[in-house]
């Protein structure tokens, strides 16, 4: 006999035939158990969500994207001189417009080189005035057999080379002048003036790669952006019949409205996108060179489409979604979202005018769970307010 079940054990043991029905009960009692879940869980309380009315309208269609100000024009003044610099006639940040004195070179070396110049034309004229009788008095005695014929033609051929040096001699002081010139350095355009880099007394050299300093032109500017290529076809079609209006926003700034001055030739294959450029007249100064800003066109109207809040619509891997209330449910209704705006969510199908649909409260849903509504938004006035409230996690 195994010590561990003694022999009394097995004498009051329950019997098999009494344990079977009692195991079976058991099991019955659990599957009623697992099949009451689901109504318990149909019984928990609805989920509070906030909803809005879908709205049934025409939109503006549009594309948002990233740019970056340009000035319209801008110069790096370099000197064409080597010298001393004697004074500066500007204030760095300043307007200035073209034309108008900015440094000035020391001018004695130059005026130096102009005189020597000078000098030079003075003396090789005297020498022609020379030749030229001469030639004029050889001719005359030649012919009456006084002088030979050689003297008389030596005498011209030196009228002539002196004729050539009077010529480089006046070219010699053109260039003297125009380099004297050189040391009044002027503004090439009109613009504001930046850092000057260079200052009073440092000598320039013309052979040195650095600016003096950079002239923007901001009146007007120019604002370079990128859009995908699928957009080119409509932006070129609106463009043959108008310049298209473009809006720019900078950060914390207000909108500036201008117009597409030039659409790239070529598009980007590496990004699938087409260069444009925008001209802003930019008279109150807000776009500045240098600044990222927020560009809009408006490539048409969309008649009669579908506009909720953009916080409505849920995008997933396989589709987009969202929730829309029926007999205080949440339904599952998968949607063709066209765009989207900063607050706006466009589509085409999926939702109809004026059905109510989860703003907030998406995280907590299930298809066909109850819901109340906590609060129903204005597309107009509250989407945008839902925005900035936090994401849910």
């Amino acid at each position: 006999m195994n010590p561990l079940f003694p022999s009394h054990f097995f004498r009051h043991c329950v019997p098999l035939r009494t344990l079977l029905p009692l195991t079976c009960f058991f099991l019955l009692l659990c599957a009623c158990t697992t099949q009451d879940s689901p109504q318990k869980a149909e019984s928990s309380p609805p989920a509070p969500v906030t909803v809005a009315k879908v709205q049934q309208k025409d939109m503006p269609r549009q594309i948002t994207v990233p740019g970056t100000v340009e000035a319209s024009a801008s110069v790096d003044v370099r000197s064409r001189v080597n010298g001393e610099i004697l004074e500066i006639y500007f204030t760095e940040g300043e307007e200035v417009k073209a034309g108008q004195k900015l440094l000035f070179i020391d001018p004695r070396p130059f005026d130096a080189t102009l005189k020597e110049a000078r000098a030079n034309l003075e003396k090789i004229r005297a020498q022609l005035v020379k030749a030229s009788r001469d030639t004029k008095r050889y001719g005359k005695l030649v012919s009456n057999g006084y002088v030979s014929r050689d003297a008389f033609e030596q005498a011209s051929t030196s009228e002539t080379a002196l004729k050539a040096d009077l010529n480089a001699a006046q070219a010699a002081v053109e260039s003297a002048t125009l380099e004297r010139s050189y040391c009044l350095i002027k503004a090439p355009i009109k613009g504001r003036a930046g850092k000057l880099l260079v200052h009073k007394g440092n000598m320039l050299r013309t052979g040195e790669s650095n600016a003096i300093l950079t002239i923007n032109t901001l009146e007007p500017v120019y604002i370079s952006f990128a859009v995908p290529e699928k957009h080119l076809n409509a932006i070129l079609e609106l463009q043959r019949v108008q310049p298209l209006s473009v809006t720019a926003t900078p950060v914390g700034g207000a909108q500036n409205k201008g117009a597409v001055n030039l659409i790239d030739n070529t598009v980007d294959s590496a990004t699938g996108t087409i260069r444009l450029r925008a001209a802003f007249p930019n008279k109150d100064r807000t776009l500045w060179p240098g600044q990222f800003v927020q560009l809009t066109l408006t490539l048409g109207m969309d008649k009669d489409v579908l506009v909720l809040p953009v916080r409505t619509v849920t995008e997933g891997r396989d589709e987009t979604f969202v929730y829309a209330i029926n007999d205080g449910k949440a339904e599952y209704r998968k949607v063709n979202l066209l765009y989207k705006t900063d607050t706006e969510a466009v589509l085409d199908s999926g939702v109809s005018n004026n059905e109510l649909v989860v703003v907030d409260g998406q995280m907590r849903l299930v298809p066909d769970a109850a819901v109340t509504i906590h609060k129903t938004l204005s597309l107009e006035t509250d989407a945008d307010a839902s925005l900035k409230a936090p994401m849910e996690r």
